[in-house]
């Protein structure tokens, strides 16, 4: 957007320099021209772009493509600067052209653009070309601006990007640690009452189970008193009650 809007203004810069133009033809068509020369580079430029961000790294057929969209957009813009040789009047508007070339890399018309201007002087004007040399100038340094914001842009949304991701991966790497701790603490738990069940069985059941034989023995050896017989077989139920809860509850 930042290029378009630059290119507007240039654009609009240029139609006063037609003034100093001289009267032909060449400059009714100029204005037109060199839209459609710089949409056709622009057009040009955006889709060599899009293919290259859409297409794998590995894919062959869109370096030919970029290839063949670079040379056509050379070739577009040398023929722009080639005719405004021979037609004074398309020197208004070669700091456009001057634009595109910087800011979309042309190559030497970087440089050679000036070269354009040398028919407008020739044929007695002067202040056109002057004139279109210092907006030319001026529009190299606002694509290289523009080149400058547009890359730290890139710049910013990568980053803005690479920390989106960080955050994302963070996030996920603290749930796994919350769920890997609550699965940690669910094991603790298990393993603790396995412990404890373990111990009631070991040392809580083994001492009721000696408690029964014991108030079995009892019994037997005082089978001979009724009332104590009875007594002692009511201790020995209740044991025997005490270990079935105890058993039940350790599993």
């Amino acid at each position: 957007m930042d290029r378009i809007v630059d290119e507007i203004v240039l654009f609009g810069l240029g139609l006063p320099l037609l003034l100093l133009a001289p009267a032909a033809p060449a400059a009714v068509a100029a204005p037109l021209l060199a839209l459609i020369t710089t949409g056709a580079l622009e057009l040009l430029d955006r889709g060599e772009g899009g293919a290259q961000r859409q297409a794998p790294a590995s894919a062959a057929s869109p370096a030919r493509t970029a290839h063949f969209t670079r040379a056509a957009r050379l070739a577009i813009a040398a023929v722009y600067l080639i005719a405004a040789l021979a037609a004074p009047a398309l020197a208004a508007f070669v700091p456009l052209l001057a634009y595109a070339a910087v800011a979309q890399n042309l190559g030497p018309l970087r440089f050679l653009w000036p070269a354009s201007l040398l028919g407008a002087a020739v044929s007695g004007s002067g202040a056109l070309a002057a004139a279109a040399l210092l907006l030319g100038a001026l529009a190299c340094l606002a694509a290289r601006r523009t080149a400058k914001v547009q890359a730290e842009r890139a710049s910013l949304r990568q980053w803005r990007d690479a920390v989106q991701e960080d955050r994302l991966a963070l996030a996920e790497r603290t749930r796994d640690l919350a769920e890997r701790q609550d699965l940690e603490v669910s094991c603790a738990v298990l393993a603790e009452r396995a412990r404890i069940a373990r111990e009631i069985h070991d040392n809580v059941g083994h001492l009721l189970t000696r408690s029964v034989l014991q108030m079995e023995a009892l019994a037997v050896t005082h089978e001979d008193d009724p009332a104590l017989a009875e007594e002692l077989a009511a201790v020995g139920a209740t044991l025997h009650e005490a270990l079935g809860t105890v058993r039940v509850s350790v599993h």
